[in-house]
């Protein structure tokens, strides 16, 4: 008897196990197509899948009369890391630095000119969604204001 309810469980078991994993890759696979359009989705799966939310854990150091020290405070842990990275790295004399002189080139562009609807045009394909370019501006600051900048 007992033998025919855990044969009967089994197979329910089964195809509950079989549909929920069809169910688990559907979503993933919907997640894997709209990566372009909503990427926040995307980094909140991957967030998901991580066992430790810490991004750094505990360090083990060996301080000045060699005994084991463990950092535990990320004030500490940044202080320990910026020590160790100025040790690397060599601090190298200025006074080879070349001087360049400036000069322009004899075919550079001297009269550009912009109008409000290319600069408008330009801001609105700002993508919101990605970071900082190498102005440190973010996107969405330009963007969104881009009405009122651009005049339109």
């Amino acid at each position: 008897m007992i033998k025919k309810f855990k044969k009967k469980y089994n197979k329910v078991r089964n195809i509950v196990r079989k549909e929920t994993r069809a169910r688990a890759a559907s979503k993933q696979q919907h997640i894997a197509k709209s990566v372009k359009d909503n990427p926040k989705v995307f980094w909140k799966f991957v967030n998901s899948k991580t066992k430790t939310k810490k991004a750094i854990g505990d360090l083990h150091i060996l301080d000045s009369t060699e005994k084991d020290t463990i950092i535990t405070s990320d004030q500490e842990k940044a202080n320990v890391f910026s020590e160790y990275f100025a040790s690397v790295f060599t601090d190298e004399p200025l006074v080879n630095i070349p001087i360049l002189k400036n000069i322009m080139p004899e075919n550079s562009l001297s009269n550009i000119q912009f109008t409000t609807d290319h600069i408008s045009k330009e801001l609105n394909k700002l993508n919101i969604n990605k970071s900082c370019g190498p102005d440190n501006i973010h996107p969405r600051v330009l963007k969104e204001p881009s009405p009122v900048i651009c005049d339109t």
